[in-house]
């Protein structure tokens, strides 16, 4: 009787390598990606192969008696094969996720975005700091001779005009002294003229000429004196401005010198600003500046650079920079807190965009530029920064199409519906 032969010599041809390509395509299907093409987290070549591999080994153990049969060389040739296969298996899962990523993207629906256009213009570049207004000319108004104060013309905050009468002094004791001083230089001119015609007629000594002569000057420089604080008996405005700040009160006796009234001109408002000595090369006189102050939040006023301080301070490291401001509505007061932007630079025919279309990530900052409906992420080189615009070196071109707002959570690639902005 012939013994039997193996049951295993009935199993199943092993898989060629295009059945155990296909095969596992349709696994990775399965295993590795959703029902929306979509891969599935952790689902790589390997995973899948590993589920195909593993029925294949159950009908592997099933004939393993007579595979032990089989010559060496048949076996390497089989390994080879496997490894080809596997291979191109991998080649085919990598194609087949990148087939189901593309999928996937464009089955989600497209992000609204608002637009605007990459546009040539000009930007500024601005030095920016904090001052206190002052006034360009200030003036502490004195009385001129001494006297008790009689009246009072002018109050804090009033504006007046150089020349104009503040205060008056009494005048009573002045005018009196102004009479006699009169009368006794009209005796004293009589007597110099007798004098002078008797010295012309050698009939007096030349010493009594000149005691005469002498005498007549001498009254007629009390009288210039007298008038002359007679006149300054009123108190005057010195130069063009405010009141703001009154010192006496009537009945208050002063002396010669002492401050009566302090004034500013307001016509013309200055801002002084500390800057730091690294920005010397790039401020000087001329310059044009603009302010804005607290007390008048809609209000921009426009002004020149008038000087920079020669040196810097050591103990700051600063240098004082002067604005010169037009205020001729008396809209700007001394002592108001106000921010200065002075220009120092502008870039002219230069690509802009808005401000918020800029994105800027790790210190990198990129534009999203639309084409065809999808959207490009693009590494910028950016400048100036001016009026909500930013200078853009390098990455745009003028009149291409970019992302204003709608950028959160938009990829490069993506889809993209434009709406109003």
């Amino acid at each position: 009787m012939r013994p039997m032969r193996s049951p295993a010599r009935t199993a199943k041809p092993a898989r060629r390598p295009a059945q155990f390509a296909g095969v596992l395509l349709a696994a990775l299907l399965f295993a590795g990606c959703g029902e929306d093409g979509q891969i599935r987290p952790g689902a790589t070549a390997e995973v899948a192969a590993a589920e195909i591999r593993q029925p294949e080994a159950t009908t592997t153990q099933q004939g393993t008696d007579d595979k032990t049969t089989e010559n060496a060389a048949g076996d390497k040739a089989t390994e080879a094969k496997k490894g080809t296969t596997e291979e191109s298996a991998a080649k085919r899962v990598a194609d087949f996720r990148a087939m189901a990523g593309r999928r996937g993207q464009q089955e989600r629906p497209p992000v609204p975005v608002a637009v605007t256009t990459v546009a040539v213009g000009a930007v500024e570049d601005f030095y920016r700091g904090a001052t206190n207004l002052t006034a360009a000319e200030e003036a502490v108004v004195v009385a001129r001779t001494r006297g008790v104060v009689q009246a009072l013309f002018a109050e804090e905050g009033d504006v007046v005009q150089a020349g104009q009468r503040l205060a008056q002094l009494e005048t009573e004791r002045l005018e009196l002294e102004v009479a006699r001083s009169r009368t006794q230089l009209a005796n004293l001119g009589a007597a110099f003229e007798r004098a002078q015609r008797l010295h012309e007629s050698r009939m007096i000594s030349p010493t009594e000429y000149d005691n005469a002569r002498f005498a007549f000057h001498t009254e007629r420089t009390n009288l210039q004196l007298r008038e002359y604080e007679l006149r300054e008996a009123a108190i005057r405005a010195t130069i063009d401005g405010v009141i703001t700040r009154r010192l006496v009160k009537v009945g208050f006796s002063l002396n010669e010198s002492e401050p009566a009234f302090e004034m500013k001109r307001l016509d013309t408002i200055e801002a002084e600003l500390n800057v730091p000595e690294r920005e010397t090369g790039r401020i000087h006189a001329g310059q044009l500046a603009q302010v804005a102050v607290d007390a008048l939040p809609d209000a921009e006023f426009d002004g020149k650079v008038l000087r920079v301080a020669p040196e810097v301070d050591p103990t700051s490291g600063t240098f004082r920079v002067t604005v010169s401001l037009d205020n001729a509505d008396g809209r700007l007061r001394p002592g108001m807190f106000g921010r200065v932007a002075i220009r120092v630079d502008r870039h002219e025919n230069v690509l802009l965009t808005p401000l918020d279309a800029v994105v800027v990530f790790r210190d990198q900052s990129s534009l999203f530029v639309v084409r065809e409906g999808l959207a490009e992420r693009r590494e910028v080189t950016t400048g100036y920064v001016s009026e909500g615009n930013i200078e853009i070196l390098e990455g745009a071109n003028a009149g291409e199409l970019v992302v204003m707002s709608g950028q959160e959570g938009l990829r490069d690639g993506a889809r993209v519906r434009i709406v109003e902005g």
